[in-house]
């Protein structure tokens, strides 16, 4: 499923369609392949959950690249997105934002492909990011993020059923946590009423009649 999303994804960025194979025999769907067998292949025990390699790097011939060239910033992100969604749909955690990289190598022939991934903590800048009603992002990263009724809260809400100080996302170990405060009505994950929840890429949070979406970066 992720790898067919990613096929359509392809064909948005290469405007004649991935029907026709680089001349080199290359293909990026292998490269898609490649880093989810990578996290698989890679992933580790951690704390909450098994913990998937979040940085990647990508070597292919000066040729292969070559072809490509033109595309490669949006590759690389649709191939990350890519790995958020294995991700999701594997039940991985993520340290940080995903990152793909590509380079080159002279000893790599036409066609050749090498994918290294690992787990690094040291991507800088936030983590997640929660998508609003009103269409604002409001990064997520290693601070707490207080969601209520007072002023001081990283998001404010003017309903009457949300709490002063109704619930918060804390960065606990390698995952985002969203805890609820003790709130009069209550927070709901994917319509359902919890506590304290691990928050996965695309979780629905509702409080009060305000529903933000989680979404890994």
């Amino acid at each position: 499923m992720v790898l067919k999303r990613f096929e359509r994804a392809l064909e948005r960025i290469f405007e004649d369609g991935i029907a026709r194979p680089f001349r080199s025999g290359l293909q990026p769907i292998e490269i898609g392949k490649r880093i989810t067998r990578e996290m698989d292949d890679k992933r580790t025990v951690g704390t909450e959950r098994l913990i998937a390699p979040n940085h990647f790097l990508v070597t292919v011939s000066a040729e292969d690249r070559a072809q490509f060239a033109p595309y490669e910033e949006a590759l690389s992100r649709e191939l990350a997105t890519t790995a958020r969604q294995h991700a999701r749909e594997e039940g991985y955690g993520l340290v940080s934002r995903v990152e793909v990289r590509f380079r080159t190598s002279p000893k790599m022939k036409p066609g050749g492909l090498n994918v290294q991934g690992v787990i690094d903590q040291d991507i800088s800048g936030p983590t997640a990011e929660l998508l609003l009603e009103d269409g604002s992002r409001l990064p997520i990263g290693i601070d707490t993020v207080e969601i209520g009724r007072t002023p001081e809260s990283a998001v404010t809400l003017s309903d009457p059923r949300v709490s002063r100080q109704h619930a918060r996302i804390v960065r606990r170990n390698d995952v985002h946590v969203l805890e609820d405060l003790g709130s009069t009505n209550g927070t709901t994950v994917n319509g359902t009423l919890v506590r304290s929840h691990i928050l996965s890429d695309h979780d629905r949070i509702t409080i009060g009649s305000t529903t933000m979406i989680y979404e890994s970066l």
